[in-house]
């Protein structure tokens, strides 16, 4: 019967019938045929769970700490590489706090951006609402990227080339990712 849940007996008769007549009129493996005949076919990927949607506030946090790292990382190393440093140091008058906060300020901007973007997809895809305490945790994504950044800086005053600093954020990438258990 046409009104019979899907599971059902008579819907499994049905189906078994419409199967038999179609494999006798056409050669389809029967697993296609089952699933042409049931109209759905195999979900190529599991359907997302709570689970998976409490991963992605940490996902989150992970890319824009990460973010700010690396480009930290390759800031003084790629000015050192293309000779343009003892300019720089000029220009600032060897004033070396200068240079540093102007080096800080794009890994800082971009882990912010790269936040609120991250927030607005999570919230369009998941549906995530905004909660109360959103202006903390910013606050906190904030300290964590400055924090990330000035380590990336450090480490662009000790690698010699761009190579090192993007392999040292690699390996920077996966401590934190096993740090924090996001496997």
């Amino acid at each position: 019967p046409a009104s019979a849940p899907p599971g059902s007996a008579a819907a499994l008769e049905k189906l078994d019938a419409i199967e038999s007549r179609l494999r006798d009129e056409a050669e389809l493996p029967t697993p296609l045929l089952r699933a042409y005949v049931a109209g759905q076919g195999q979900s190529r990927y599991p359907p997302a769970t709570r689970a998976d949607h409490s991963l992605v506030p940490g996902y989150i946090a992970l890319i824009t700490v990460f973010l700010a790292f690396l480009f930290g990382a390759t800031a003084l190393v790629r000015e050192r590489e293309a000779g343009t440093l003892p300019t720089l140091v000029l220009v600032t008058r060897r004033r070396w706090h200068l240079l540093a906060l102007g080096k800080l300020m794009l890994p800082i901007f971009v882990a912010l951006l790269a936040l609120m973007l991250l927030l607005v997809v999570a919230r369009s895809a998941f549906g995530f609402g905004v909660k109360p305490g959103i202006v903390q945790a910013i606050a906190v994504q904030a300290a964590a990227a400055t924090i990330s950044a000035l380590l990336g800086l450090t480490l662009s005053t000790l690698v010699v080339s761009a190579q090192d600093a993007y392999t040292a954020s690699a390996v920077y990438l996966v401590a934190s990712i096993l740090l924090t258990g996001m496997i």
